[in-house]
């Protein structure tokens, strides 16, 4: 309260009014009016470390799924890979033991081949990526073991073109193509066809395998195992960078495929 003896009339303050005034307390929003800028760069640093230790969590989380996804892939592409070395080890075991009952004249080069095939694919195949010739010289010996064992009923084209030894492929991923069209396009009694042509030009590998179609029903479930473990190995190891377009027209079956190599 202001002193008893000031006057409230006079126009002029005397000492002790402006005593008073200089030593009167002063409002508590002044003091918190101060502080603002403080507590506004406190609550700042405190919300940036916040929004820091999410962005934190998210990046491990994120690693975390990829390394998880990675893990699966490589998984899956083992599992895939194993489906196929044994069918092709038997079936070419069964190529040589037919030449070897009828005493074939080609026997040992086919036991040569067969023992090619088998380091491709016992040794070769166990990496990620092979030399695109590699894979080539494997199908080759696959489809002249192949033509030992078949009939003069067979029309069998097969080229090669293009510089092989540049150029680096997922091992085992064209063999199915191949396998199915020997599987389905040859007959004992009826003259068949098959064309098989491989072609690479600026890493850039173009398959192209044409055949007649003799339905087996033991053997199409088979086939289907074989081409979707194909485009499965494709869609994992060149995705975006690879066509595909499998299908038959008037007995025929056709498969054209595309891949931007290595």
């Amino acid at each position: 309260m202001m002193p008893h003896n000031m006057s409230t009339s006079s126009p002029f303050l005397t000492s002790e009014q402006l005593e008073f005034i200089r030593n009167r307390p002063r409002p508590a929003f002044t003091i918190g009016f101060r502080m603002m800028p403080r507590i506004f760069s406190f609550s700042l640093m405190w919300l940036l470390g916040i929004l820091l230790q999410a962005i934190d969590r998210w990046r491990l989380a994120e690693r975390r799924s990829k390394e998880v996804e990675l893990e699966k892939t490589h998984a899956e592409l083992s599992y895939l890979k194993l489906q196929i070395n044994p069918h092709f080890l038997f079936n070419t075991l069964n190529n040589i033991y037919s030449l070897a009952s009828a005493q074939h004249p080609q026997t040992p080069e086919a036991v040569m081949k067969l023992s090619e095939i088998m380091h491709y694919v016992t040794q070769d195949a166990l990496a990620d990526l092979v030399p695109l010739e590699k894979e080539v010289r494997y199908i080759t010996n696959y489809i002249e073991l192949q033509k030992m064992r078949s009939n003069d009923k067979l029309e069998l084209n097969f080229t090669t073109s293009g510089n092989f030894s540049s150029s680096y492929i997922a091992p085992l991923l064209l063999i199915s193509f191949v396998e199915n069209a020997f599987k389905f396009g040859t007959s004992n009694h009826e003259k068949s066809l098959i064309d098989i042509h491989i072609h690479e030009s600026n890493s850039v590998l173009f398959m192209h395998v044409r055949n007649s179609i003799f339905e087996r029903p033991e053997n199409s479930s088979a086939s289907h195992i074989g081409i979707s473990n194909a485009r499965r190995r494709l869609a994992l190891l060149y995705p975006g960078k690879y066509s595909l377009n499998v299908g038959k027209k008037d007995n025929i079956f056709n498969v054209d495929l595309k891949i931007e190599l290595v």
